[in-house]
Parts: structure tokens; sequence; C-alpha cells
């Protein structure tokens, strides 16, 4: 965005309270540095999973795409240790609680209200509700679900506001997203990393 007449407006401000500069999202990459992070790409046949912990390689492998509805998918999921939500809160101005969670895209465009504050879509408060150590609420956590290029099983209501079709595509997306991601990435947060905060 250009606006001279915003310019003097716009000296000695933060960042996110310009009105000039480029429009990025670039919120997810910089709290990379300094939390643990998951990437997930289910392509063609394939999916290959890495797991990073402040920018470290941990863990990274393929297998077999068993999802026969879902492809084309991109999934960036970070945990929100207490350096990271205070990173967050610096960049953006808000506190992460009250930005949201995991957002939905397709193409590059949010699928509204996905990942809104109090919009629990994966069920991830309902999960956390059964099991509190063992699983990572909304609220410990942020990202966002890519769907890419020509996706036919995921149609939109007709008000942008309401979301998807509650399709099997839809629902086999929530089980790919619990079970192919979550649950790994709960078992190194969750069970490694807090056992290697123990060690002396």
């Amino acid at each position: 965005i250009i606006s001279d007449e915003m310019k003097e407006a716009d000296k000695n401000k933060k960042d996110y309270e310009k009105v000039n500069g480029p429009i990025n999202n670039f919120v997810f990459e910089k709290l990379g540095i300094k939390t643990t992070q998951i990437l997930c790409e289910l392509k063609d046949n394939m999916i290959k999973t890495r797991i990073l912990d402040k920018g470290q390689l941990v863990v990274e492998f393929e297998e077999d795409n068993r999802y026969r509805l879902l492809h084309d998918v991109k999934v960036n999921l970070f945990y929100l240790n207490p350096d990271a939500k205070r990173a967050f809160t610096s960049i953006m101005g808000v506190q992460p609680i009250r930005y949201g969670s995991v957002f939905l895209y397709r193409n590059g465009f949010r699928v509204y209200s996905y990942g809104d504050e109090g919009n629990d879509w994966l069920g991830l408060e309902r999960r956390k509700g059964q099991g509190y150590a063992r699983f990572l609420s909304a609220r410990e956590m942020m990202g966002r679900i890519e769907l890419l290029g020509e996706q036919d099983n995921f149609k939109e209501l007709s008000s942008r506001s309401e979301g998807l079709v509650k399709s099997p595509s839809y629902y086999e997306l929530i089980d790919f997203f619990i079970d192919g991601i979550l649950k790994r990435f709960e078992k190194y947060v969750v069970e490694g990393l807090k056992w290697d905060a123990g060690k002396i």
C-alpha cells in the first residue's frame, strides 16, 4: 500500500500499525524461529511431513496417501509456547487467543470463519476436555490448512462467512488434520518437549 497522506502518520509506528508498506502474512514464518512447528504436504499419492524445533529439523518422513478424497493440501502448524506467544503479541499487537487458531485457505484466499476466535471447527477444545494433559488446545497452537489447485470436492456455502459444505471430503480433511498431523505433533510437543524440559 502506498499512501502519501499517511507517510507522516506512519513515522515511529510499529509495522503492524503502519498503513504504508507491503502486505504480508509473515507472522507464521517469524514464529517458526522461536517454537516447534510441523509442516505437512499431501501431494499426488504421498504425504511428506517435517517437524522442526526452533528452526532445526527434528524428523522428516514420507508415507503413502491413505486419504482418497484429498489431494494438494498443505498444513503448517505452530506450538505456541510462552516465547512464541510473546513474539506474536509483539509482532501483531494482539494476543494469539484474540487472533485465532487454525485457519483454512483455498488457493490463497481465506475461508471464513474457520480459525476465528471461538470457532472450534476442528473440535480441538472438545478433544482437550477429554485428555487435558495429553492434547493441545486451540489456544496452544496456530497455523493454516491450505487447499491448492482444483478442489471440486470442497464447495463453499452461499454466504462466504458460512464456510464449506459439510461433505465427505470436508470430514476427511478434519480426519487428516487430527490423525495425520495433530496426534503426531502432540506426541512430540507433549511427550518429547515436556520430558526434555525435566532434564537438568
